[in-house]
């Protein structure tokens, strides 16, 4: 469970924006401050408020994510290679209830 002295960091190093709480960058009073370039752009009680005005700087600026481009190759190894992971995980995830019980007795 979270208690408000946990550390939070959230950033967007392609608008120089920061969101921190209880960090080296910013007082341990317990608010959370909007950081653009190592300045202060505000303080906030709560991280809801916080992450509605990240939310406002990023919108104004008009910053969109990069698209990634995936070759299809590349995607079919990527599912493949979930599929055969999600099958690792199911077999070793039950695989406990399927082991041999013995005693002195277990060979004969």
């Amino acid at each position: 469970m979270a208690t408000s002295r946990d550390a939070y960091t959230q950033r967007l190093p392609a608008l120089k924006l920061a969101l921190e709480r209880h960090t080296d960058a910013v007082p341990h009073d317990g608010h959370c401050y909007l950081l653009r370039d190592g300045q202060q752009v505000g303080r906030f009680k709560s991280l809801k408020s916080a992450q509605a005005a990240w939310r406002d700087v990023v919108e104004e600026s008009g910053w969109t994510p990069p698209t990634r481009d995936l070759d299809p190759k590349e995607y079919l190894v990527r599912e493949a290679t979930m599929r055969e992971n999600e099958r690792f995980h199911e077999y070793w995830g039950s695989s406990h209830k399927f082991r041999v019980r013995g005693g002195v007795h277990r060979n004969r």
